[in-house]
C-alpha cells in the first residue's frame, strides 16, 4: 500500500543548501561566545568547547 502523498518527496542532497545555515551558526555561536565572555565570571570550559565546535565550521562556510 503506498502511503505516500505529493509534497513527501526528499529533495535531491546539495551540499551547499547548508552553507547559509552553518553561516547562520557560526554566527550564532560566536555572538554566545561574546555574550559569555562579557559575563563577570565567564565559563572558560564552556567557551572553549563552543570555539572548537565554531572552528571546523568556519573553514568550511569560508572556503
Amino acid at each position: 500500500m503506498n502511503t505516500k502523498t505529493e509534497g513527501d518527496e526528499t529533495p535531491p542532497f546539495d551540499p551547499s543548501a547548508n552553507v547559509a545555515d552553518e553561516a547562520d551558526l557560526v554566527e550564532a555561536r560566536t555572538a554566545e561566545i561574546k555574550r559569555l565572555e562579557a559575563l563577570p565570571e565567564p565559563p572558560k570550559a564552556q567557551i572553549a568547547h563552543i570555539r572548537s565546535l565554531t572552528k571546523g565550521l568556519e573553514k568550511r562556510v569560508t572556503h
